[in-house]
C-alpha cells in the first residue's frame, strides 16, 4: 500500500535534447543547465534557442554563463 500526498516533486531535472535528435544518456550536468536556460526571464529564450553547455563563474555561483545555438 502507498501514500500519496499533495507534495509530488520532480526527481531529477528534465533530459536535454539536442536539435540533432539523438538521444544521449543522461547527464546530471547539462540538465541542470538547461533547468537554467528556462529561469532565465522566465524562460523567454528556452522556446527559441537551444542549451549547448554552461559554466559557473564564481564560487558563491551567483554568475553562470549559459551558451546555446544563437
Amino acid at each position: 500500500m502507498t501514500d500519496v500526498g499533495d507534495e509530488v516533486g520532480k526527481l531529477r531535472n528534465p533530459r536535454v535534447l539536442h536539435p540533432d535528435g539523438i538521444v544521449r544518456p543522461y547527464k546530471k550536468d547539462d540538465a541542470a543547465g538547461l533547468a537554467l536556460l528556462h529561469q532565465v526571464e522566465k524562460g523567454k529564450y528556452a522556446t527559441t534557442e537551444d542549451y549547448v553547455a554552461h559554466m559557473v563563474l564564481t564560487t558563491d555561483k551567483k554568475h553562470v554563463l549559459v551558451v546555446t545555438t544563437k
